[in-house]
């Protein structure tokens, strides 16, 4: 049997309902068992960690959080209130909300692409030649638009819709234009 468990051992049978030995310390060192000493390592001032092949130094990113009220407002397409979280040179995500019977504005989001998940409400998506595809999308729901993809969001249903945005790419994010392309 090895120490440890013959000086718990010990002080389990010291141990009744009237007899609980109340110094913490003296059970830790009757069961605390003496390592061997450890190597000395050598270290370097840089502390490098390799993380899914990407190397990364002292000089990593916090983690951040955005609350409701520090969100900020985001860029403009007639008919959507887009509040930013984050921006950064690679992403874009935030919060959209709108208005029952809403129509937005024909726009793009250059060399982006986007994700949109509804909360709550719903979305009709109008895209493609003349705006002849659609789609519409309801809470749990997710829409992928591709890169450059001109587009124009309603809400179709008769509550405020509440959709969750997130971009990846680079450049501006949002480009308002007269509308998609003809067929023609």
């Amino acid at each position: 049997m090895s120490r440890r468990y013959e000086a718990m051992r010990r002080i389990v049978g010291r141990c009744s309902a009237r007899n609980v030995p109340s110094d913490i310390a003296s059970i830790q060192s009757e069961t605390m068992v003496p390592r061997p000493p450890r190597r000395a390592r050598q270290t370097t001032s840089l502390l490098v960690t390799l993380v899914k092949g990407a190397v990364m130094g002292d000089q990593q990113e916090p983690v951040q959080l955005v609350t409701p009220a520090e969100r900020t407002p985001g860029p403009v397409t007639p008919g959507m209130d887009r509040q930013q979280a984050f921006a950064t040179d690679r992403t874009w995500s935030g919060f959209v909300s709108t208005e029952p019977g809403m129509i937005s504005g024909w726009h793009h989001h250059g060399d982006y692409e986007t994700v949109i998940y509804v909360l709550r409400g719903g979305l009709r998506m109008e895209f493609g030649p003349e705006g002849s595809g659609t789609l519409e999308a309801g809470p749990g729901d997710f829409v992928h638009v591709p890169k450059g993809a001109i587009h124009r969001e309603s809400n179709p249903s008769s509550e405020q819709a509440d959709i969750i945005v997130v971009r990846a790419g680079v450049g501006e994010s949002t480009f308002n234009v007269d509308g998609p392309a003809s067929s023609r």
